[in-house]
């Protein structure tokens, strides 16, 4: 069963850079967890051959996940899933999932609010 309470945290997580701004991921939302896969049919063969910066963008899209989940009182836990990492033939694989397991303990940063204040004036 899909949470939808996490769909303000991917609006969040969306504004992270990425890549020309290619926005390269996928999220999936689980009862307990949001799944961020890469997106290959926005991948940039030419200026990045590897998906080095895909997955730096991915990363980034994680953090800012991260960031908004513990702004909205939620702790996180952030896995790679091994079957990805072992994938040599990245087009082919299944993705790079990175889940998040959210919990309802609180654990604001005070710089959190900052960056919330700044991300809200943004849009």
């Amino acid at each position: 069963m899909k949470n939808t309470a996490f769909t303000p945290l991917i609006e969040h997580a969306i504004r992270a850079p990425s890549g020309h701004n290619t926005q390269p991921w996928r999220f999936t939302l689980g009862a307990d967890c949001i799944t961020i896969a890469p997106d290959f049919s926005k991948r940039l063969p030419v200026v990045d051959p590897d998906n080095r910066e895909l997955y730096i963008s991915l990363g980034c899209a994680a953090e800012n996940l991260r960031i908004a989940a513990s702004h909205h009182g939620y702790a996180t836990t952030t896995a790679i899933a091994a079957l990805y990492l072992d994938n040599a033939d990245h087009e082919a694989g299944p993705g790079a999932p990175v889940d998040a397991t959210w919990s309802t303990h609180p654990q604001i940063a005070p710089a959190v609010a900052q960056l919330e204040a700044w991300i809200a004036a943004t849009k």
